[in-house]
């Protein structure tokens, strides 16, 4: 799913005439995979472990002016930092749904 980050992330484009470009980008997609694999094992990012991503996603999507304010992740972690039964660090939630994000700066 694609959510919009406000500040953006500083891309570097090459180009001949000026050599180097810069632009932002604010789109951002959030992947989530649910997979069969050989015998009989399951790979999925929507069990207990990852509610956390899968309420982040499901609040970034809904945002609208006037009722529902753009999501932040320090929200995600104010809410985690008070449940003690999520046993991950807070922030941790969303780097295995961010990882296009992280890996290309």
């Amino acid at each position: 799913m694609t959510v919009t980050d406000f500040f953006g992330t500083e891309r570097t484009i090459y180009i001949h005439d000026p050599p180097i470009v810069w632009e932002r980008d604010h789109r951002h997609i959030l992947r989530f995979a649910f997979e069969h694999v050989k015998g009989g094992a399951v790979r999925s990012d929507f069990d207990l472990y990852n509610v956390p991503s899968l309420a982040f996603a499901a609040r970034a999507t809904s945002a609208f002016p006037g009722a529902f304010p753009p999501v932040q992740i320090q929200e995600m972690d104010s809410v985690l930092s008070h449940a003690a039964s999520h046993g991950r660090p807070e922030s941790s939630f969303c780097a295995p749904i961010f990882v296009t994000i992280w890996n290309s700066t």
